[in-house]
């Protein structure tokens, strides 16, 4: 056993079927936030690329806009992953977002097929309507360049029962009715997204944008969004910024949107 100075203990485990991604995984029974974890062990050491934090009980979660991500205690996957995206500028770092998106989607398609599994701007995954994951992403930037980036995953799986305060959870069991191993899906999750990883390490993003696009929640359909004043309007997603801002065209006139600036209704 291995021990953090702030935390319970963790046991080491692999990720034995990809590449770098998972190669080091560093599984806590419980945890407040595998990002706070994940900061800490880059402020102490120098941790291989790859490196995750894993946990089935989060107690302590973060998500998007201040947000806290609530999850029932061993029904529940929380991962961070360790990624040092040295060839990717600050400009262009909403290629991770997309990236990252994309390697859950594909993940949740995996188990949960016949149903739309789409990206929710900027970066929920939902099945329907409905969320099934999130993530976060806290990028380090030094002298005009990522130092460092902490990759933040929360998936619903065996949880069957949600807070009346959440507004639209679905998991796995939810879904399809079963039961999942969550060590194995841990695995599998970086299976997925290892791929879209090293694209980015390889600069061959061309397809990130059109995927993301084709993956897109109530891309190019009419919907109703709330701008941060509250005012609610109509409009149709049309695109995302190179920069992560969103495209709404309202009234046949293209606007941008920032994370803090519109909510979907």
């Amino acid at each position: 056993m291995q021990k953090n100075s702030n935390f319970s203990e963790y046991i080491r485990i692999t990720h034995t079927e990809s590449i770098f991604l998972g190669k080091e995984v560093h599984f806590y029974k419980n945890a407040p936030s595998t990002n706070a974890i994940a900061a800490e062990l880059l402020s102490n050491s120098r941790p291989i690329e790859g490196t995750a934090i894993l946990t089935f009980n989060q107690t302590a979660g973060k998500g998007q806009r201040g947000n806290s991500w609530v999850a029932e205690p061993d029904k529940n996957i929380a991962i961070s992953y360790l990624f040092f995206p040295i060839l990717l500028p600050v400009s262009k770092q909403f290629l991770l977002t997309q990236a990252i998106a994309l390697g859950v989607c594909d993940f949740v398609r995996l188990h949960i097929d016949n149903v739309p599994v789409s990206i929710k701007w900027p970066n929920d995954i939902y099945v329907r309507a409905k969320k099934v994951a999130g993530i976060l992403i806290e990028n380090t930037i030094s002298n005009g360049e990522i130092k460092n980036s902490i990759i933040g995953i929360g998936i619903n799986v065996n949880q069957s029962i949600f807070d009346d305060k959440l507004p639209n959870p679905t998991s796995f069991t939810l879904e399809t009715g079963k039961e999942f191993n969550l060590h194995q899906l841990a695995a599998q999750l970086s299976v997925c997204l290892e791929p879209y990883l090293l694209a980015l390490k390889t600069e061959k993003t061309t397809s990130l944008e059109k995927a993301y696009l084709d993956s897109l929640y109530l891309y190019r359909k009419p919907a109703f969004f709330r701008d941060s004043a509250g005012n609610l309007f109509q409009g149709t997603i049309s695109g995302v910024a190179p920069g992560g801002k969103l495209i709404v065209q309202i009234q046949s006139e293209d606007y941008l949107f920032d994370i803090k600036e519109i909510s979907f209704v």
